[in-house]
């Protein structure tokens, strides 16, 4: 750590300590529940379905993407019986990507939170070596591709193509 941040901490009266938690993907199970009938629907959707750290600064935005992915998919809803379905397609739809960031998010976090170390000092030199990164890129946020990928989300354009797909599958 730079030794300044050193000297901060040293001189630091006390601290509060707080937990930066992420569910995993797979240990809440589904995030849509549909009762039989009318009784209830339940989406989890935001950080309740897909929490992540903050090492890639994304949370909020899968929170948005999520959020405008259910609302497409309610929205085009022509019937009650069409929203179990229309549920299960935003889950469909949602987890592998929401996975996908989680997991960077988790890499991004070890990466940036190394102690001083040869593992930490290689890790500097590869992130000021490569200039323009490339794709594969350890820094996720410097790699083109991951970028291009990450902030290109068009939750609408999704949310009816995945309906078509389900649409076509199960009810042709």
């Amino acid at each position: 750590w730079d030794p300044r941040i050193r000297l901060l901490v040293e001189n630091g009266h006390g601290y509060l300590k707080w937990l930066l938690l992420e569910n995993g993907h797979n240990e809440i199970g589904s995030w849509v529940h549909a009762a039989e009938g009318d009784k209830l629907i339940v989406a989890l959707t935001g950080d309740a379905a897909h929490a992540i750290g903050p090492y890639i600064g994304s949370g909020a935005a899968l929170g948005f993407e999520s959020a405008m992915v259910l609302g497409q998919l309610l929205e085009q809803a022509r019937s009650k019986s069409e929203i179990p379905k229309r549920l299960k397609v935003y889950e469909s739809l949602r987890r592998p990507r929401t996975e996908l960031v989680g997991g960077v998010t988790r890499k991004m976090g070890a990466e940036w939170m190394m102690y001083d170390s040869p593992q930490q000092a290689k890790r500097d030199e590869t992130f000021l070596g490569e200039d323009p990164p490339l794709q594969g890129y350890p820094n996720a946020l410097q790699d083109p591709f991951f970028q291009t990928w990450l902030y290109s989300f068009d939750g609408r354009k999704e949310a009816d193509e995945a309906w078509r797909i389900y649409h076509r599958e199960h009810e042709a």
